[in-house]
């Protein structure tokens, strides 16, 4: 967890959680202008793999993110809160300059998210390999509550749910996007 601010981050190893609530990277307060991650992976209900809650600047993960937790406890601002092990959460207040995933995003629990911005927005996004969703009724991609990204280029699956669910949000290109959700591929949502 990040609450200061910080120039440059660089994680040559995995980040790897086992535990309830566990997150792998957490912009709770303060920002980070420049971070370079080897790989998050999480284990455990509630394990966010990287939430974002304040503005931040270039975020790169050279291995992939991963969580293989479904919904579960999480302490949030001193409080527990029941909350999805969603593999990247972008958080109202929360606004990335550039994401940059090589090696995909993987969510392995039911009723999960791997892609959410839920209110936050992310400017530019690249991702290398595939952003899927195994659970039950977990989505792959959720843009909702005024959030806003780009999807160029994305290829999002989900095996046992929605590809794509927009919610009062915004994606800002979708130009290649490729969605396969088996319960639809891309749903738009009127609030």
């Amino acid at each position: 967890m990040n609450f200061g601010t910080v120039d440059e981050f660089d994680a040559q190893d995995k980040i790897e959680t086992f535990g309830s609530g566990a997150r792998g990277f957490n912009q709770y307060d303060g920002t980070v202008k420049k971070a370079v991650f080897h790989s998050i992976i999480t284990h455990g209900n509630g394990s966010i793999g990287m939430q974002f809650s304040k503005a931040v600047g270039s975020i790169e993960v050279k291995n992939g993110v991963e969580t293989n937790g479904s919904v579960g406890q999480s302490l949030v601002k001193g409080v527990i809160m029941t909350l999805p092990a969603d593999a990247i959460s972008v958080k109202p207040g929360g606004e990335i300059r550039q994401l940059k995933i090589s090696g995909g995003i993987t969510t392995h629990g039911d009723n999960v998210h791997s892609y959410n911005v839920e209110g936050g927005i992310v400017h530019e996004l690249t991702v290398k390999g595939d952003i899927v969703a195994n659970g039950d009724n977990s989505i792959a991609v959720t843009v909702s509550h005024n959030g806003e990204t780009p999807l160029n280029n994305v290829s999002a699956t989900s095996k046992k749910g929605i590809a794509v669910q927009i919610s009062g949000g915004k994606v800002t290109n979708r130009t290649g996007l490729i969605a396969n959700g088996a319960k639809g591929d891309i749903i738009e949502v009127s609030v």
